[in-house]
């Protein structure tokens, strides 16, 4: 009888809150129903634990909790696994640590790489930052098999390393987990009550405020309607930033901007429910989770055409350009067209199945054998 494959997960520091990564390392786990032995290790707050959580010294004594105590323990425990699947490309420098068989990584996104680098993604970095980038991608490019979240972060990989697209570099689109769902009607109202934003329409942003989220281009379009479209700017997620609520403000939409801030899964499912349109025009992504979110909810969507939106949305989504501003306020006049909606929501929910949670599981699976095969 053959042993159990041994899979190490090497997951985020957790006070650096990077919960779509964290939550990604969650998902692997589900290998634990295949038969796996799964285990997954990531850095422990130590050093970081004796200072206040927002004092500039925190953000130094994590950095020895990542970077000097955490690699030998690594190296320990991984001598006792088949593989090692890096969860987040930000982590690669620890491959250096790693003696299990195998190693694997995902990557996600090369934003902040290709920030550091000078290109155009919105991601500035400090002189200590731009070294930390380029130590990611030096040790992305020395581990054996990489899986990118999409084609779009996959061609970005192969333009900075020179690894061409194949076996040993894929594209896995990430599984979609089933919570986001549309609610029954009296359940969404109820949510969108509570969150006082029952008492009109409105477009809908979620995410965070950083630049390359594009929630200025959202404000502009709106005011572009003018008269034609009178309806709010519900914001989720991350609250805008002082320019933001200041340029809503001489846009002449402060009073039309709700800002909910993070929601609840089941709060947020209302909210995509009971939107006109979800509105992500963002300027880069190395994937869009909100996108598929929105066409899980019944959601209308209009996003850009750029990285990775138009990949992950596929035909369910209206498709603009991201400096489009009278594309994005024509997509929100667009959605009121009864039968044009229904059959956006119903392409939307069709698109929904490229992204199958036991697909993706697979897939990996196949990478992991195919790792080990290469380091026997």
């Amino acid at each position: 009888m053959r042993k159990p494959l041994r899979l190490l997960l090497v997951s985020n520091y957790p006070p650096d809150k990077q919960e779509s990564m964290l939550r990604f390392a969650g998902i692997l786990e589900g290998f634990q129903t295949r038969g796996f032995q799964v285990q997954r290790i990531q850095p422990e707050q130590r050093v970081r634990a004796r200072f206040r959580p927002d004092s500039r010294m925190a953000k130094w004594a994590g950095y020895v909790d990542k970077y000097l105590l955490f690699p030998p323990r690594l190296k320990r425990v991984s001598k006792e696994y088949d593989v090692a699947h890096i969860c987040d490309h930000s982590n690669a420098p620890y491959h250096r640590a790693i003696k299990s068989r195998a190693i694997v990584a995902t990557c996600h996104d090369l934003l902040a790489v290709r920030g550091a680098l000078g290109e155009s993604t919105f991601c500035p970095a400090s002189s200590m930052g731009k070294r930390l980038q380029a130590s990611i991608l030096d040790g992305l490019s020395k581990i054996p098999h990489v899986a990118c979240d999409s084609d779009a972060t996959r061609a970005d990989f192969s333009r900075l390393t020179g690894r061409p697209p194949g076996r040993t570099l894929r594209t896995i689109l990430l599984g979609f987990s089933g919570v986001f769902r549309s609610p029954p009607a009296q359940e969404t109202q109820q949510q969108l009550q509570a969150l006082g934003v029952h008492d009109a329409p409105y477009v809908l942003h979620v995410g965070s405020s950083q630049e390359r989220k594009n929630r200025e281009g959202i404000l502009k379009a709106m005011a572009l309607l003018g008269s034609r479209w009178t309806g709010n700017i519900v914001f989720a997620g991350e609250m805008l930033r002082p320019h933001q609520r200041e340029l809503a403000r001489s846009l002449g939409l402060e009073s039309r901007v709700r800002e909910l801030g993070n929601l609840s899964d089941e709060a947020l499912c209302a909210v995509y429910a009971g939107a006109h349109a979800l509105l992500f025009p963002s300027w880069c992504e190395g994937f869009g989770w909100p996108i598929l979110e929105g066409q899980a909810c019944g959601c209308p969507v209009v996003t850009a055409d750029n990285t990775s939106l138009a990949e992950v949305a596929g035909d369910g989504a209206i498709i603009v350009a991201g400096n489009n501003t009278e594309g994005i306020a024509a997509a929100v006049l667009k959605v009121e067209e009864a039968g044009f909606r229904r059959q956006l929501i119903g392409r939307g929910t069709s698109n929904l199945d490229r992204f199958r949670m036991a697909d993706m599981l697979d897939h990996y699976e196949r990478m992991y054998m195919e790792a080990l095969e290469d380091a026997a």
